[in-house]
């Protein structure tokens, strides 16, 4: 069984090799020659950020780590509809092979836009593969520009 919960510091170097195996799935250029800078400013960035503007859940299965989130808070400027100005974007979405089409994505992002409609954030956007593009389809994104935008 899966379990997701908020991600803590406790799971720093797991987010980490979650997020660099993410991008050289995604073909990311650079990937190989940049490893150990990424690594540490990935360490740095989580460390002061994680819990404050940005936040992470990760499913786990008997104790280890096979998907992890992420959700970045944006402050842009008010409009109409959005008077806060605050957007959310998620990223850092990955599920280990192993654990994919088991509903570990879904359940995390339905904890990201949980923690989205507590804070009375009505916005939010994210950038999808194609491979992971019906999943955010069918919790209600819609395809907008270069990504895709869900309205809470």
């Amino acid at each position: 069984m899966i379990e997701i919960r908020e991600a803590n510091l406790n799971d720093l170097q797991e987010l980490i090799e979650c997020r660099l195996e993410l991008l050289v799935e995604a073909r990311e250029s650079g990937s190989e020659r940049n490893c150990e800078a990424l690594k540490s400013r990935l360490e740095a960035y989580f460390t002061e950020n994680l819990g404050k503007e940005f936040f992470a859940y990760v499913g786990t299965h008997e104790g280890k780590i096979v998907g992890t989130s992420g959700l970045n808070i944006v402050k842009k400027t008010p409009t109409f509809s959005n008077l806060s100005g605050l957007e959310g974007y998620i990223m850092n979405m990955y599920v280990k092979k192993d654990f994919r089409g088991h509903g570990v994505a879904t359940n995390l992002i339905k904890k990201l836009l949980e923690l989205l409609k507590e804070r009375d954030i009505k916005r939010v956007r994210l950038l999808a593969t194609e491979r992971g593009s019906h999943v955010y389809s069918k919790l209600g994104f819609k395809k907008y520009r270069d990504g895709m935008v869900m309205d809470l």
